[in-house]
């Protein structure tokens, strides 16, 4: 399984006050910190080695990764004192990642079916049938790259890099069933809380 790059740098203004003093990642739902819930899933999933990258109180999640790893090779990359938006986080953190690779957004929770994802992609690496120039959609949050997506990138947003991949149709789109769960707005919390009210972390 490709390794999987967590970004999790964000500030996470619009939980406040819950996140005045810890990362969103660790933000407790139902009594456990929310990022305990995304590396248990991508451990049940077959994920073997996972980046954080981390900004904001990036300290408490390195300290929590110390001795929470799921049995995940887990490292941090740090954005360092100025923020470098989701792109620019995973440039930083290319050296981990390998020529192959997921992104997943540190407040999403997305059970799906990760191997098909990975099948997918392998396939459209090597064939550039399917390959869209427009889309209409939702981002899910999760998304596979080659580490030459990001050549010319120092910062910003993963979605100019979606869009520059998608002017130059070398964007594929895999619609997925399941809905997506997500962390980012106090109702987002409270309907993920009872998601997982009968979890049971691996």
């Amino acid at each position: 399984m490709l390794s999987v790059a967590i970004l999790a740098g964000g500030l996470g203004t619009r939980l406040n006050p819950l996140t005045e003093k810890c990362p969103k990642s660790l933000t407790l739902i139902n009594g456990e910190p929310f990022l305990a819930y995304q590396l248990s899933l991508l451990k049940s999933n077959g994920v073997s080695q996972v980046v954080m990258c981390v900004g904001h109180f990036g300290e408490q999640i390195a300290e929590y990764v110390k001795w929470n790893s799921f049995g995940l090779d887990i490292t941090c990359s740090y954005d360092g004192p100025v923020a470098l938006g989701t792109a620019g986080a995973v440039v930083k953190a290319l050296p981990l990642l390998g020529s192959l690779f997921f992104t997943l957004y540190g407040d999403s929770y997305l059970d799906c079916d990760y191997a098909k994802v990975e099948r997918v992609f392998l396939h459209q690496c090597f064939c550039k049938k399917g390959l869209m120039t427009a889309y209409q959609g939702v981002d899910y949050g999760f998304s596979a790259f080659r580490n030459d997506a990001f050549d010319g990138v120092t910062e910003g947003s993963l979605n100019k890099v979606h869009q520059h991949l998608l002017s130059c149709g070398e964007l594929a789109v895999l619609e997925m069933e399941r809905p997506f769960q997500e962390i980012g707005s106090p109702a987002g919390i409270e309907k993920l809380s009872n998601v997982l009210h009968s979890t049971i972390l691996i």
